[in-house]
């Protein structure tokens, strides 16, 4: 063995070590849907293809598990908690058959993911970032190729495309958040998504839509080409059975070895290899440096909740303070005062363009956001009519994310959003033995010099999980383009008027403002509303669903009774995620 790797070796030995032995519950588990009940799968497949419609409130009382993609995934998740698994045991699973329904268009075993989790024998609550890592030897990261939507002419710059890719965190996220609070054989929860991987299932008019339009990237490269082709070579088109058998092999690899096998492992450097053939890099030592803890999470005081979430999302905290010391919701509620609507957007838009407070604050830092005289300060600027808003600086760079609360029969919760954090399937076509490779450097090149090589590229996603009186009693993870204004509806919702999780996520959506205007969604708000916001001075455009896509978030909730142990939770109506209890 060469000193290289011997190196690489030990590093990967110490993150996997880094966190304390799961005991188990059950050696007896399989949570392969070959066991299921009979009719399940096609009941579920059913679900699968149920875009755009109404889903209904879940009860239960012993467990729950909701996600924004796909009821199969959010069923493999059920059957993890049916079978003595924990909350992290039914995330993890669901996440992970969430890829594979996916085709990892939009999520990926080589993306990110984050989790805020509620330990119930410790009263304790935990966070983990497993972003990308950026690349160690990337020294001119201004210069990485651009994606197609930040060129003028919406083409993918020409060339190589392998400097785009960082070294992903997904995979040892999985492995260390089950280490950690895993109750189920680690093996097990990978069964689901082998499963499917292996026995396919017939592309939906959704999948067969998104390779139709990704033809020229997923014809870029023959290994990516082969996955999306029949024998005649032939791109798969709706009803085809689709079978992942490359994926399959990968993931039973990395349940028996565990995550090194995508990070030291032959996976690793297949990975490193196609990277760098592509132009890319990024190197062995990247990935075997990859390293991750439980930290704490970013705490912020609400009335008497206390909201735990990813520890860079200070605009949340920023946008809940100040809806706390306006005393936002005394005005009424958003759909039916437009004075309370005109506040709630202009406080979302605030934290959205400075987040780091540099217009109100000299030197300001995110951290501010927590402080009570920074945010009356904020508060009493914006009271001054000056406008916070700066269209230049507004917009967030394209993404594709899913996302998975849960709560076992021990009260354990969790709450992840994973994603590619690029366009579908990325512009570079790369796949590794079934894994969709992400190009998320290709937008975030100013962010990838400011972090510096071999960091953790920020984010300020926002999952969450709220207490009182040190118990949980609700949780959530938005996704989209607005992930921001869709969480903070939601906590609006939740804490300020009491809504049931189905009525916080369908009440109406405050939509993104990525200009000088506001929006609103057809039909979601009355005319005495709109006309009221207007007459007020603010712009105010009627759109209908296609043109608010862009504007706006989809979340995922469950709400928990302290006092019944009554469990509630919903999923968005605009993808085919479910939430199911039992």
């Amino acid at each position: 063995m060469s000193k290289s790797h011997a190196r690489t070796a030990l590093i990967a030995t110490s993150f996997l070590l880094l966190t304390i032995s799961p005991h188990y519950v059950r050696a007896d588990v399989d949570l392969s849907p070959a066991g299921w009940d009979e009719g399940e799968i096609e009941k579920y497949l059913v679900l699968e293809n149920a875009f755009g419609q109404d889903k209904p409130l879940a009860t239960g009382t012993s467990g729950l598990i909701s996600g924004s993609s796909s009821a199969l995934a959010m069923r493999a998740g059920l059957e993890a908690l049916k079978q003595g698994g924990s909350a992290v045991d039914a995330a993890l699973a669901g996440a992970m058959t969430q890829i594979v329904m996916n085709a990892g268009a939009t999520v990926s075993y080589a993306g990110v993911l984050e989790m805020v989790y509620y330990d119930a024998a410790t009263g304790k609550v935990y966070a983990l970032d497993a972003g990308f890592n950026t690349v160690q030897d990337e020294d001119d990261p201004l210069s990485i190729p651009l994606a197609s939507y930040m060129t003028p002419d919406q083409k993918a710059e020409p060339g190589p495309r392998g400097r785009t890719v960082m070294a992903p965190g997904f995979m040892a996220g999985v492995e260390v958040a089950h280490r950690r609070f895993g109750k189920l054989p680690f093996d097990q929860i990978f069964q689901p998504a082998i499963y499917f991987a292996e026995e396919g299932f017939p592309i939906s008019p959704r999948l067969a839509r998104w390779i139709n339009r990704r033809k020229d990237i997923l014809s870029r490269l023959p290994e990516t080409k082969a996955v999306f082709t029949n024998e005649g070579g032939d791109f798969h088109a709706q009803g085809d059975l689709f079978t992942q058998p490359a994926l399959a092999q990968t993931l039973r690899a990395v349940a028996k070895d565990g995550a090194s096998y995508m990070y030291t492992g032959v996976w690793a450097e297949r990975f490193v290899e196609a990277v760098r053939k592509d132009g890319g890099k990024l190197s062995m030592e990247d990935l075997a440096d990859y390293e991750l803890n439980w930290s704490e999470p970013l705490h912020v005081a609400y009335r008497e909740y206390d909201i735990y979430t990813n520890p860079n999302a200070f605009a949340l905290a920023g946008a809940m303070n100040l809806l706390e010391h306006a005393d936002l919701s005394a005005r009424g509620h958003y759909t039916e005062s437009p004075e309370t609507f005109v506040w709630l957007t202009r406080i979302l838009r605030t934290v959205r363009v400075h987040p780091t407070l540099g217009a109100f604050v000299s030197g300001g830092r995110p951290q501010d956001w927590l402080k009570e005289d920074v945010v009356a300060n904020v508060w009493e600027h914006m009271q001054s009519d000056a406008d916070p808003s700066d269209p230049e600086a507004v917009g967030n760079g394209s993404g594709h994310s899913s996302s998975i609360v849960a709560v076992d029969r021990d009260g354990n919760v969790a709450t992840v959003l994973h994603s590619i954090n690029t366009v579908i399937w990325g512009e570079s076509g790369l796949i590794v033995d079934g894994v969709s490779i992400p190009d998320a450097a290709c937008f975030q090149q100013q962010l990838i010099m400011d972090t510096g090589p071999g960091k953790r590229l920020p984010n300020a996603t926002e999952p969450l999980i709220v207490l009182t009186e040190g118990r949980p009693v609700l949780a959530a993870s938005a996704i989209g383009s607005a992930i921001d204004y869709e969480t903070i509806k939601v906590l609006f919702n939740a804490l300020d008027f009491g809504m049931n999780p189905k009525q916080a996520g369908d009440a109406a959506h405050v939509l993104a403002s990525l200009d000088d205007r506001e929006r609103v969604l057809q039909d979601e708000y009355g005319e005495d509303l709109v006309l009221g916001v207007r007459d007020l001075g603010i712009e105010l455009e009627v759109v209908d669903a296609r043109s608010a896509s862009r504007y706006r978030g989809y979340a995922v909730i469950l709400a928990i009774d302290i006092e019944t142990g009554i469990l509630t939770g919903s999923a968005p109506t605009t993808y085919n995620g479910a939430a199911l209890a039992y």
